[in-house]
């Protein structure tokens, strides 16, 4: 049996390897399954805790029917497999940028990790994938709300995110009528989201201006917390 991981979210990822393993083993009709997981790194995110839990309960099932009947089920394989990249080109811009939040660091990317640290946006575009990664479903609970920024400085623009019913959507655009408005540079709310800045006392040094549900801005580090 061949089961390997790769960090990339293609399953092309393991051409050679599955031509190479079905060139040695196959023709003895030694070779009895191969199970490949591409997005691998990606599944010990928390924002993908459901699928790697679906992921790696198919994986030991895959163990099981092998030792039973020495074969894996299309059905346990294709769970095993499951695409859990959606946008693949998001996922790449999502890449580079941790990969360069690391080096901005001098940090490996297990240091990275370790230290809880995320990678740092460079864009409206790439914050807006940024923030809902942590977003917790839990922390949010009911919560309904629109929350509005509007970002100044080296970098420029608005966009908005909608909470509801325990999920969390972006918009690259603005809201009509936001519960919570923050106007701020984007090299301060960036220096806030990475933990270099305090929230709390950018505010009272008005180095950023909200406007609207204040109660909102308090449970920002709840809605967006320890998912553990």
């Amino acid at each position: 049996m061949v089961l390997s991981v790769a960090g990339f979210p293609e399953m092309s990822a393991f051409d050679q390897l599955s031509s190479w393993a079905r060139f040695i083993f196959g023709k003895s009709d030694s070779l009895v399954a191969e199970i490949y997981r591409p997005a691998a790194e990606s599944m010990t995110m928390p924002f993908f805790k459901d699928k790697a839990e679906q992921i790696l309960e198919a994986t030991r099932k895959a163990g099981q029917e092998i030792v039973e009947s020495m074969k894996v089920s299309e059905e346990t394989l294709a769970v095993v497999t499951q695409d859990v990249i959606v946008d693949k080109d998001s996922f790449r811009k999502m890449g580079n940028l941790f990969w360069k939040s690391c080096i901005s660091e001098g940090m490996t990317p297990k240091e990275f990790q370790e230290k809880g640290l995320i990678p740092r946006p460079d864009s409206v575009e790439t914050f807006m994938m940024v923030l809902p990664l942590a977003f917790n479903p839990a922390g949010a609970g009911d919560t309904r709300a629109v929350l509005q920024l509007n970002f100044s400085g080296d970098v420029q623009g608005s966009c908005h995110f909608r909470i509801e019913n325990g999920t969390i959507s972006a918009v690259h655009d603005s809201a009509e009528s936001p519960d919570l408005t923050i106007d701020s540079p984007f090299a301060v709310w960036m220096d806030i989201m990475t933990g270099k800045a305090d929230g709390q006392q950018m505010f009272m040094a008005q180095r950023y201006k909200v406007q609207g549900d204040l109660s909102l801005l308090m449970r920002m580090n709840v809605i967006f917390g320890n998912q553990g």
